[in-house]
């Protein structure tokens, strides 16, 4: 399972989940996404569960399969 933080990359820095891997939720709205296979377990969060369910949404409607939104940072830790 890979966890993904996808807050800005001023906010990541400031704290994240241990070995989280940032992919901001705006490069996927340009059509980017991670560089993992399609059928990863994907567990997604950003500060309140927003941005990770817009990403959610965007890596489904991209053919990844298995993506959750973990909601914030705080539901995650």
């Amino acid at each position: 399972m890979v966890y993904i933080d996808v807050r800005t990359a001023d906010e990541y820095n400031k704290k994240h989940l241990e070995g989280a891997m940032h992919f901001d939720m705006l490069q996927m709205t340009t059509g980017k996404f991670p560089k993992l296979d399609k059928d990863t377990p994907i567990v997604l969060y950003c500060r309140s569960g927003g941005r990770a369910e817009i990403a959610k949404n965007l890596m489904l409607s991209s053919g990844f399969i298995d993506v959750t939104n973990g909601g914030g940072l705080s539901d995650v830790m």
